[in-house]
């Protein structure tokens, strides 16, 4: 599965559009913030399964079978 979180404005005010999306569905989730709290909100407190994502803190630790990190964030 993977997963990101952006920055978008609400009338002015900076909130969160989570991303979450495999080969079978596309869920979009808008949160206050960014913290593991949401994670764990939107895909429960552990993942069975592969997580692709950037290497944001957030995602570190977070209890899942293996963790896929995305390659062009790795090359910066």
């Amino acid at each position: 599965m993977h997963i990101d979180e952006t920055p978008w404005s609400v009338k002015g005010v900076k909130e969160w559009l989570w991303v979450i999306a495999n080969k079978d569905f596309c869920l979009f989730q808008a949160t206050d913030t960014r913290s593991r709290a949401e994670l764990e909100a939107i895909l429960g407190t552990e993942y069975n399964g592969v997580l692709s994502s950037d290497d944001y803190s957030v995602y570190n630790g977070y209890n899942v079978k293996a963790q896929q990190k995305c390659l062009a964030h790795l090359r910066l």
